[in-house]
């Protein structure tokens, strides 16, 4: 059995002429016959070798569809990674874009408690700036921290209290009773215990 496999194809151009007097002194038909002959095994020998050729093209062809199919897949799976890493990118912009909300969220709300609490101190140093002011104008001074910085204090902090819960007071320093105290029974006080003058209420003394 003749296999495309094992075909060689080779081309023969000898010289024709030798051949023309082969057939010399043989009937027409013979003539004719092996002309036949020689035609049949002439296409025979082209079918064999465009057959090897179209076999060898298969084989060619088949070895580019598999590298087709093997870049194919190859480029498929680093689109479907490349997709995969997409959308993990996209989670995490989507979660950092959340927690930079929530941050700014927080932050906008401590610095407004700030502003608050800065402005609830000016506004208290303004005062007691204002009350120790007011204090120097005459009398005797009676301590770095006058009495109406108490009164002031409460106020203030009663009114950050919600509706009435609860109340701050602030006593006065136990110094500063004292020397009220000592300026209201001086020697010429009604709380001194040294008499009164004689002339006293215009009575005379006993």
């Amino acid at each position: 059995m003749v296999l495309c496999s094992n075909i060689k194809v080779v081309n023969v151009l000898q010289d024709s002429a030798p051949f023309k007097l082969v057939l010399a002194g043989q009937a027409p038909e013979t003539a004719l016959n092996a002309a036949l002959a020689s035609i049949n095994f002439y296409l025979q020998q082209q079918q064999l070798y465009y057959e090897a050729r179209e076999a060898k093209q298969q084989q060619k062809i088949a070895r580019v569809q598999e590298q087709c199919k093997a870049k194919l897949k190859e480029v498929h799976n680093g689109y479907m990674a490349a997709k995969r890493k997409y959308q993990e990118v996209v989670q995490i912009k989507n979660s950092l874009e959340a927690d930079n909300q929530e941050l700014q969220q927080k932050y906008a709300t401590k610095a407004q408690q700030a502003r608050k609490l800065q402005d609830m101190f000016q506004k208290v140093q303004q005062e007691n700036d204002m009350l120790r002011g007011g204090g120097r104008g005459g009398g005797r001074q009676l301590d770095h921290s006058p009495l109406p910085l108490n009164q002031t204090l409460n106020q203030t902090l009663n009114q950050t209290l919600a509706h009435g819960q609860g109340r701050v007071d602030f006593a006065p320093p136990t110094t500063q009773r004292g020397e009220l105290r000592q300026m209201l029974q001086g020697p010429s006080g009604f709380g001194s215990t040294r008499k009164p003058p004689a002339n006293y209420m215009g009575g005379n003394e006993s």
